[in-house]
C-alpha cells in the first residue's frame, strides 16, 4: 500500500491573511486505505499485459484452469478493469471454490464498489480457507474502511501485522487508520516502525512529516520532508509541504525556495503558484504575489484562492478597482 500524496490547497489563505499560527497542516487523504488504487505505469502496463496473455493462452490450453482465470482476474484488477476482473476470478473460484487468492482479490473489488455483503462474504471465506495469510487480512481491513468501521479496520491490520511483523506497508496503512481517528501519537508510533524496517521509503518520511505538521513539531516535520526529498528529490508535494512548515517557521525565502522548486519540478500546478503568491504577499512583494496569482487562475480559472489572494494585493497597491472584481468573482467561486 501506498503512502498517499499530501498538498492542502488552503493553507493559502491564511499565508495570504499572515494569521500563520492557526494555519492548517496539510491535508489528510480521504482514499481509504487497504484498498487505495494507483495508476500502473507504462512498465506495470506491460507486465501486466504480458500476464493477461500468458493467463490467456494457459485458458485455452485448458478452459479449466482455475490459476489461470485467478491471473488474469488479478491483472486485470490491477489495470482497472473492474468487470473483467470479476468474471475471471468468478470462473477461478467456480472451478475451484476453496481459491482464497481468487476470494479475496474479488471481495475486495465487492468493497470498493460498496457491495459489502459480497465484499465481506468473500473475504471471510478467504480467511476461514487460509488464516495464516496476512494478505487477506488486509483486504478485509480495507474493506471495513469502506465502510467507516475503524475499529475493525485496525484489529485486521494488528492481525496481518501479527502474521507478518516486517511489513512495514502494513504499519503505514494502520497509521493511516490511526490519523483517520485523531490518534497522532499512534499514527507516528506506526510511521516509524514502519521506517525501522524500511528507511528508503521517501513516501513513509513525508507522511510522518505531514502527521508532525498536525502536531506543529515543525522542526521534526522538516526533518522528515527533507529525508523525503533526499530520497526522492523530484517529488513536487515534499517540496510544497516543506514550504509550509518553513512558512510556519515565518522562514518566508526558505518557504519561497521550496515552492519556486516545486513549480520547477510541475509548471503547471495552480496551487503551487498560488501558495507561493501568498509568501510574496507576506514580504510585501505584491507585484510577484500578484504575477503568481495570476498563473495560478491562468492554469486555474476556479481557483478561488488565487482570486482572494490578488484581491488583497491589489487593495494592498491601492487598486480598490481591481480588488473589488477579484474579491468578488473569489466569492462567487466558493
Amino acid at each position: 500500500m501506498s503512502t498517499p500524496s499530501r498538498w492542502h490547497a488552503t493553507w493559502l489563505v491564511t499565508m495570504v491573511l499572515a494569521v500563520l499560527a492557526a494555519a492548517p497542516t496539510p491535508g489528510r487523504s480521504q482514499t481509504p486505505p487497504g484498498l487505495h488504487r494507483m495508476v500502473p505505469d507504462p512498465s506495470e502496463l506491460r507486465e501486466l499485459d504480458q500476464v493477461i496473455i500468458e493467463a490467456s493462452q494457459a485458458i485455452r490450453r485448458n478452459p479449466r484452469d482455475a490459476s489461470a482465470y485467478a491471473n488474469r482476474g488479478d491483472a486485470y484488477d490491477r489495470k482497472g478493469e473492474a468487470d473483467r476482473a470479476i468474471a475471471d476470478l468468478s470462473e477461478a473460484i467456480r472451478l475451484d471454490p476453496r481459491n482464497a487468492q481468487a476470494l479475496a482479490v474479488r471481495g475486495t473489488i465487492y468493497a470498493e464498489r460498496g457491495q459489502f455483503g459480497r465484499a465481506f462474504a468473500d473475504l471471510n471465506e478467504a480467511i476461514r480457507l487460509d488464516p495464516k495469510n496476512p494478505f487477506y487480512y488486509e483486504c478485509r481491513a480495507g474493506a471495513w474502511v469502506f465502510r467507516k468501521k475503524y475499529d475493525h479496520a485496525i484489529a485486521n491490520f494488528t492481525e496481518s501485522i501479527r502474521l507478518n511483523p516486517k511489513a512495514a506497508e502494513t504499519y503505514v496503512s494502520r497509521a493511516m487508520i490511526w490519523e483517520m481517528k485523531g490518534d497522532l501519537d499512534r499514527t507516528i508510533a506506526d510511521l516509524n516502525e514502519a521506517i525501522r524496517i524500511d528507511p528508503s521509503s521517501a513516501g513513509t518520511y513525508h507522511h510522518r512529516g505531514v502527521v508532525n505538521c498536525e502536531k506543529r513539531r515543525f522542526d521534526d516535520a522538516i526533518a522528515d520532508f527533507t529525508e523525503a526529498i533526499r530520497l526522492n528529490p523530484k517529488d513536487t508535494h515534499t517540496y510544497a509541504n516543506r514550504g509550509y512548515a518553513f512558512a510556519e517557521r515565518r522562514e518566508f525565502d526558505k518557504a519561497i525556495a521550496d515552492l519556486s522548486e516545486a513549480i520547477h519540478l510541475e509548471p503547471r500546478n495552480a496551487v503551487a503558484h498560488a501558495s507561493r503568491g501568498g509568501l510574496y504577499f507576506v514580504k510585501h512583494e505584491y507585484d510577484r504575489a500578484i504575477a503568481d496569482f495570476t498563473e495560478a487562475i491562468r492554469l486555474d480559472p476556479k481557483c478561488s484562492d488565487a482570486y482572494e489572494g490578488r484581491g488583497r494585493a491589489w487593495n494592498a497597491r491601492g487598486n480598490a478597482k481591481m480588488a473589488a472584481s477579484d474579491f468578488a468573482r473569489a466569492k462567487a467561486l466558493k
